[in-house]
């Protein structure tokens, strides 16, 4: 349990939370929700103990465990599984223990340790990190590999992978899901589902939030509320509250008209039927967010100049990559004016090399591409991110893209994406990933291309951005590809899929959940084979435990009776030499021919011993061999 008691917390001056009274519970599932800047990442610096409040107290159980995931990465010369297995500190230690024992020829103690060894699971650990690891989409190979040799995004997920690893009571994550392909996201709903200790889980997925969190807490204007219910239960809480409040919504409307019409278009059509459907949840879901972004100071749009009757792009048998070795191969495709495509695969399938080569960024290795004369890409991929001149206002990179317009225009429609004043006189190199990523969709709004291209354009943007993206997108009248991990903006604004798989792009026949079940039938399979491979191990171990227990019992029964002979053979020494030392004996005839006796026995019984030790040091040796097995 964790709890804050009249807690205040400021940051830069800022004051962030104050006043606030909460108790987190045990085996609790806590969406932590609010904007960008409210504070969230600093609340679970708090809990992390990483961060100190102005005022008040925080309590949390001395027992607990707490594991967090960590944004940066450090032991880059370690292989991937040994990175891993460093986030179970207990295994670790233990195994260091063991390493010592064995060094100073400590046999109890090694006893000790191996039992308790066995205790913690560190028997399993390996094969628990290589499961983290291909969840999360590693290969075996990938394992090996040394932590430098992964990317960014890929180093995140070790670094989750390592969270994870780590037998903790509480496991705090901070948008976990960022660098993740939606295939990695189902895998880790469903291992965090079947966690069993608390979780507090900032993200802007809200599908992921309400498949894995039981409450919402919620940071607003300096307070903290906490809700019972996932983040959809506490939304629709917020929007009946603002229709009740307001009683004016008139808005959400015109969103279920544009969405009606594509199901009513759509609905009884067989290769729609399923994407109608969708679409017909998607309206049901907008009706429920529109309320709650009512108040938001986002609202922009898509526009399309000179949208063209016939096909923007002919793609003709195009093979892409960056080696022959490494392709994509694609079949006739034609993307017309009105395709809404969502472009579905795991990581590194390539879904942004097919995209860079369309835009022209990549040459493909063969294969056509025929434009239509007309056409005009906007493309937004994370490195467009670093095209953005760090040293520039946002106000003053509009300049440089449009030194024709007025300025007073540019502000107002920077306005139009939550850049207030005090956001246009900043430098770029100050924003946060999300002002970057508004920044630079932005741009591409500005041009008016008649086809979009988005890849992972969501990543860092809170709910009131995704939410006025998703309503730009859906009124936009140009073509659309787009790549990305949110359920909801692809249930919103996509009408069919193609899915990257084995190398080759296909249309996908059906809707997103039916590429989740594909997905989760793959994750089950997987998790059959884990358990059968878990049990074929635990009956051999059970096998290799009894064929142990058969050999070491006669050599310990051995060793007993060499250490019982062992001791006789020193009492009786023992005896033998009080009669060698007793000078009486030496006086008369009879007592030398007891010394003459006696000193021969002494002889053979010391040859016995001899004998003995030997045969018995022997024995013990395999006997300790047999027990550390």
């Amino acid at each position: 349990m964790i709890t804050l008691s009249d807690a205040k917390l400021s940051r830069s001056g800022k004051v962030l939370i104050e006043n606030i009274s909460l108790t987190l519970e045990a085996n609790k599932r806590y969406g932590l929700v609010g904007r960008n800047g409210s504070g969230k990442t600093s609340f679970l610096s708090v809990l992390l103990g990483k961060t100190t409040l102005d005022s008040g107290e925080i309590t949390i159980q001395k027992s607990y465990k707490i594991s967090c995931m960590e944004q940066e990465i450090y032991d880059l010369n370690k292989t991937a599984l040994d990175y891993v297995l460093d986030g179970d500190t207990c295994f670790r230690e233990t195994q260091q223990a063991i390493t010592q024992a064995e060094a100073s020829n400590e046999q109890n103690k090694l006893a000790e340790l191996h039992e308790y060894f066995n205790t913690i699971g560190g028997y399993t650990a390996e094969a628990k990190a290589q499961s983290l690891l291909y969840g999360l989409g590693f290969s075996s190979q990938d394992s090996q590999k040394l932590v430098s040799s992964f990317s960014g995004g890929w180093r995140m997920r070790l670094n989750l992978a390592k969270t994870l690893m780590s037998p903790a009571e509480i496991i705090l994550l901070d948008e976990p899901t960022n660098h993740l392909d939606l295939a990695a996201i189902l895998w880790l709903q469903n291992y965090l589902i079947n966690f069993s200790g608390m979780l507090v889980i900032i993200s802007h997925d809200r599908e992921f939030l309400d498949a894995t969190t039981t409450h919402t807490i919620h940071i607003d204007l300096c307070k903290i509320n906490l809700y019972s219910g996932n983040y959809s239960q506490f939304e629709k809480y917020l929007a009946d509250k603002i229709i009740t409040d307001q009683s004016t919504f008139v808005k959400q409307q015109k969103k279920r008209k544009q969405l009606q019409t594509f199901v009513d278009r759509f609905g009884a059509k067989a290769s729609k039927a399923k994407q109608a459907q969708s679409k017909a949840k998607a309206l049901a879901k907008l009706d429920m967010q529109a309320p709650v972004y009512s108040n938001s100071k986002l609202s922009f749009t898509f526009e399309a100049a000179n949208v063209p009757r016939g096909p923007l792009i002919n793609l003709d048998k195009l093979h892409v990559g960056y080696s022959k070795e490494n392709i994509v191969l694609t079949a006739d495709i034609n993307i017309l004016a009105n395709s809404r495509i969502g472009l579905l695969g795991n990581n590194g399938s390539g879904k942004t090399t097919l995209l860079r080569t369309i835009v022209g960024d990549l040459a493909p290795i063969s294969g056509s591409l025929e434009y239509s004369a007309n056409i005009k890409i906007g493309y937004f991929s994370q490195h467009q991110l670093e095209i953005l001149d760090q040293q520039l206002t946002p106000l003053e990179q509009m300049q440089t893209l449009n030194p024709d317009v007025r300025e007073q225009d540019l502000r107002n429609f920077l306005g139009g994406f939550g850049f207030c004043h005090e956001y246009l006189q900043k430098k770029i190199k100050l924003f946060s990933g999300g002002e970057k990523s508004k920044l630079a969709l932005a741009i591409i709004c500005w041009q008016k291309p008649n086809l979009l291209i988005l890849d992972e354009p969501t990543n860092h943007l809170d709910f009131d951005v995704r939410f006025a993206l998703i309503k730009a997108l859906e009124n936009y009248n140009g073509g659309l590809i787009l790549v990305s991990h949110d359920r909801n903006i692809l249930r919103s604004t996509v009408d069919e899929f193609y899915l990257i798989e084995n190398n080759q792009l296909n249309l996908f026949d059906g809707d997103l959940n039916d590429y989740e079940q594909q997905i989760l039938k793959k994750i089950t399979t997987s998790k059959n084979t884990e358990s059968a491979n878990k049990l074929d191990n635990k009956a051999e171990k059970r096998k290799h435990a009894a064929t142990l227990r058969e050999a070491i019992k006669p050599l310990k029964n051995k060793v007993i009776s060499l250490e019982n002979k062992i001791d006789k053979l020193h009492n009786q020494i023992t005896i033998n030499d009080k009669i060698l030392a007793d000078s009486q004996l030496y006086d008369n005839t009879e007592g030398m021919e007891k010394i003459k006796q006696t000193i021969v026995e002494q002889s053979k019984l010391k040859k016995q011993l001899d004998e003995a030790e030997e045969l018995w040091l022997t024995e013990k040796e395999k006997l300790e061999n047999l027990t550390l097995k």
